[in-house]
């Protein structure tokens, strides 16, 4: 099927055009992606709400700990085995998750078009896709711990030696690490929306385009995290409302006080939270869909730009 020339994704836009592209795409075909993956989001939100409820129940240290220095973990094998594999099972499920938009984002920068699932109950996974998102969630996950412990380590030193100046070299640090790793987003989604590429190979040459055009990525970036938290933001707060209930009541119990909370609040806690964390699913990939366009533009200004090259 030929593509829609205001469609197109090659095509140069400004951030704002790329924002209101992407929203429009997935908004537009929200019914389609519904039915494609819905399946994964309610096994995640599922998943999400048994483990939420679970940790709140049996493992009130978790949330008191800091507070009251008291710390208990339940004499269950079945629950603490739980405890320990849910966070990566709602990893992988994740994952999988996210790898079904970009299959999306790849038939449409291949056809065009984002197809229906023959049957409601249907989750077609494209394993090379799939792969792709892996690879790329396991570097963020790389990336992200380096950060975190340069962070936590630089500040726990300046904070024991008193330092202004080391305080000052962290914050440098982290500056630093959003000034590279805007860039970052123009391989990964050319990566993620492709089938036959090497990661590497399409890091080192895409990652110079993606560092000439830093503002667009920034502004895409920055406007669309905006507008995610504040949804997400809204959308749990009744979550984050139980969640503190919960906190002040399991505190009062390590302090000796009654636990002042209805039997029904464990099953309350999952129903809150996976229904929460259902809605939240199909928040963070909205981000996708303007990333996906300003990857294009950047790609269609380097067609652009190697064009005139040649012809000069």
């Amino acid at each position: 099927m030929e593509k829609d020339k205001d469609d197109a994704l090659l095509k140069v836009r400004s951030s704002r055009v790329c924002i209101a592209a992407g929203y429009k795409l997935y908004t537009g075909n929200f019914k389609t992606i519904f039915r494609r993956t819905w399946v994964i989001a309610l096994l995640y939100a599922i998943l999400y709400g048994l483990y939420t409820s679970v940790m709140m129940k049996e493992y009130p240290h978790f949330f008191t700990a800091v507070t009251t220095g008291h710390l208990y973990i339940p004499d269950h094998t079945v629950l603490n085995v739980f405890a320990f594999i849910a966070p990566f099972l709602i990893l992988i499920v994740t994952i999988w998750f996210y790898s079904q938009f970009f299959s999306m984002l790849y038939q449409h920068r291949t056809q065009g078009i984002i197809t229906a699932p023959p049957r409601i109950f249907c989750v077609s996974t494209d394993k090379r896709i799939l792969r792709h998102t892996i690879i790329c969630a396991l570097t963020c996950l790389l990336l992200n711990i380096i950060i975190f412990a340069v962070i936590i380590g630089g500040t726990t030193y300046s904070g024991i030696k008193q330092s202004l100046a080391g305080l000052s070299l962290v914050a440098l640090l982290c500056l630093l690490f959003i000034i590279l790793a805007v860039p970052l987003s123009y391989p990964f989604m050319h990566y993620l929306t492709t089938r036959d590429s090497h990661f590497l190979k399409v890091l080192s040459h895409d990652y110079r385009m993606g560092f000439r055009q830093w503002g667009l990525l920034f502004t895409v970036a920055i406007i669309t995290i905006i507008l995610s938290v504040a949804f997400l933001v809204l959308t749990s707060l009744p979550a984050n409302i139980l969640f503190l209930a919960n906190f002040k009541a399991q505190t009062g119990v390590l302090m000796g006080d009654p636990l002042g909370m209805p039997a029904y609040i464990t099953k309350l806690t999952f129903l809150v939270f996976t229904l929460a964390s259902f809605i939240q699913a199909y928040v963070i990939p909205s981000i996708f869909f303007p990333a996906y366009y300003a990857a294009g533009s950047i790609e269609a200004q380097e067609k652009e730009r190697q064009n005139i090259n040649e012809k000069s």
